[in-house]
């Protein structure tokens, strides 16, 4: 799927760059609020959006946890909801 790009999580939940012209963010969306929004989308577009999730978790969980520890994290019921959501 390189260069498919459809809409970015920073624009589903107000995430982004600044813009000092436009109305601030009154609130996060909250994680049911992006399956919902989600729901709207292409099969090949959550699939999408679930590697993406996925990658970005792994990330973190790397920067912030030892190396045995990281694939107990991935293996959480995090990432286990969001496969269920999105699969």
């Amino acid at each position: 799927m390189s260069g498919y790009n459809p809409v970015s999580f920073k624009y589903l939940t107000g995430w982004g760059d600044v813009d000092l012209t436009a109305q601030p963010v009154t609130q996060a969306a909250t994680i049911e609020d992006i399956f919902k929004a989600l729901k709207k989308f292409s099969a090949k577009e959550k699939a999408y959006f679930r590697d993406k999730w996925r990658e970005a978790y792994r990330f973190y969980a790397g920067a912030l946890l030892e190396e045995a520890d990281v694939e107990t994290a991935c293996g959480d019921e995090y990432l286990k909801k969001i496969e269920r959501e999105l699969g």
